[in-house]
C-alpha cells in the first residue's frame, strides 16, 4: 500500500520562510548500523504530481525556500521519473522561490543532476553523506560507494559552482575502525573542505549487523577521535566561510531584531545584515563585508 503522504500546511505552518516537502520515505540500502528499513519499511516515493502540488500551495502560502526531504531522497522512483526528473519539474514552477536539497546519498546522483546546478532557482548547496574517508570502512558499512566516486561528485559539482558547499556526516569509532581508516576520513574532511561536519561516535543499534561486528572500538578512543574530528571541521568551516568576504549572497530574511537581518544565503550559510527597510521573507542581495569568527561564525554584510 502507498505511503500516504500530508498534503496540507496549516496557517501556523505558513508563517515559516521555508517549507519541507517529502518527497520519499524508507530505505533499501541495509546499511550495516542502520534500522531504518526495519522501522521505517522499504523505499516508497510520493507520486509526482501530488508533490508538485504541494509546493505550489506553499508558494501559494508565501513560503520562499523548499526543502526537499526524505530518508533517501537520491532514490526517489515514481513510475517513469527518478529524482533528478523530479528536481527539473520542481525547478519549472512558477513563483518566487528557490530549492533546497537536503541529505542524500551519493549513489543517488546521476549525470542529469549536474546540468541543473547553474539553475538559479537551485542553491548551490548539498548534504552529501560521506560516513567515513576510508574504503575498508564504508565495505563493513555496506555503503553504496566507494571514496573515488565521493571526489568525483564533489569535483563536477565544482567544476560548474567553484564556490559550490558540501556538508556531510561523519560516523567515528565503527567497529574495526583502526587509526589508519580514521586518518583517511581526516584527510577527506580537509581535502573537500566541507562547510560543516555532523560527527556522530559510533552507538550499538539492536537488532543491526554492526551489533554483532567484532572488533568495538573503545568508548574512549571514541571520545578522542570525536574531539579531533570537530577540530578539523571547525577550521574548515572558518576557513570556507571566509572565502566570501567581499562577495554577494542573495539571503532570505527569516528575522528582524533591534534593526538588524538574519537568515540564510543560497550556500546556506548564516547571514547577519545591516541595513533599513527589510522585511521577514524576503530575498536581498547582501554584500559580506565581514565574518564574526564566534562558536558558529556568521557571515556580516549590507544590502547592495
Amino acid at each position: 500500500m502507498l505511503y500516504q503522504f500530508t498534503l496540507t500546511q496549516s496557517y501556523e505552518q505558513s508563517l515559516h520562510t521555508r517549507s519541507m516537502i517529502k518527497i520519499q520515505d524508507g530505505c533499501d540500502n541495509f546499511c550495516t548500523f542502520c534500522i531504518i528499513p526495519e522501522v521505517r519499511g522499504r523505499a516508497q516515493s510520493r507520486p509526482l504530481e501530488d508533490i508538485l502540488n504541494n509546493i505550489r500551495k506553499v508558494i501559494q502560502y508565501g513560503s520562499r525556500e523548499v526543502v526537499l526531504t526524505g530518508v533517501n531522497i537520491g532514490r526517489y522512483e515514481f513510475e517513469e521519473h527518478k529524482f533528478e526528473d523530479l528536481l527539473a519539474k520542481i525547478l519549472e514552477l512558477e513563483g518566487n522561490f528557490r530549492v533546497r536539497i537536503s541529505s542524500i546519498e551519493p549513489e543517488g546522483i546521476g549525470d542529469k543532476f549536474y546540468t541543473l546546478l547553474n539553475h538559479p532557482k537551485l542553491t548551490p548547496h548539498l548534504h552529501l553523506c560521506l560516513q567515513s574517508g576510508s574504503d575498508p570502512l564504508l565495505m563493513r558499512m555496506r555503503r553504496m560507494y566507494n571514496i573515488k566516486t565521493y571526489k568525483e561528485i564533489v569535483a563536477k559539482a565544482k567544476t560548474v559552482r567553484p564556490d559550490f558547499n558540501f556538508t556531510t556526516d561523519v560516523i567515528v569509532g565503527f567497529p574495526g575502525e583502526t587509526d589508519t581508516d580514521f586518518a583517511a576520513t581526516c584527510e577527506i574532511v580537509k581535502e573537500i573542505g566541507f562547510s560543516h561536519v555532523h560527527t556522530f561516535k559510533y552507538s550499538i543499534r539492536r537488532g543491526t549487523r554492526a551489533e554483532r561486528m567484532k572488533n568495538q572500538v573503545p568508548e574512549q578512543l571514541k571520545n578522542k577521535r570525536s574531539e579531533l574530528m570537530r577540530e578539523i571541521a571547525e577550521k574548515c568551516k572558518l576557513e570556507y566561510r571566509k572565502e566570501f568576504i567581499g562577495k554577494k549572497q542573495c539571503v532570505l530574511v527569516e528575522k528582524i531584531k533591534d534593526g538588524i537581518a538574519y537568515g540564510y544565503g543560497e550556500h546556506y550559510l548564516p547571514v547577519m545584515i545591516t541595513g533599513s527597510g527589510m522585511e521577514k521573507n524576503c530575498f536581498y542581495n547582501v554584500l559580506i563585508r565581514e565574518i564574526d569568527e564566534n562558536e558558529d561564525p556568521v557571515l556580516i554584510g549590507e544590502l547592495c
